[in-house]
């Protein structure tokens, strides 16, 4: 009996951790696409083995699109960080500067 409560705890932790990645765009992206390819995998040829494949390939593709658009609202949380003025301030740099050409 006691053994099988050490299986059931860490089961539930285990996949508690899992679950807790999806909170990034990351995750959400690898388990959005997890999802849709097991489905298109399956629907398309009926075998689990496609299915399995097509769920493999969507979380590689989810977690590469989650991962870029991390980096863009990272960016964008950023880009208002800076004030404006410091924009307005340094707007061109002096090897663009056509009196630097000149």
């Amino acid at each position: 009996m006691k053994t099988n409560a050490v299986v059931i705890v860490s089961v539930i932790s285990l996949s508690s951790l899992f679950l807790g990645s999806c909170d990034t765009p990351v995750g959400q992206g690898a388990a959005w696409g997890a999802a849709t390819g097991a489905i298109i995998g399956g629907a398309a040829t009926g075998n689990v083995r496609a299915a399995s494949i097509g769920a493999a390939a969507g979380a590689a593709a989810g977690a590469l699109t989650g991962k870029i658009v991390q980096e863009n609202q990272a960016a964008r949380y950023v880009a208002t960080l800076i004030p404006a003025s410091f924009f307005a301030n340094h707007s061109r740099l002096p090897a663009l500067d056509q009196r630097a050409c000149a």
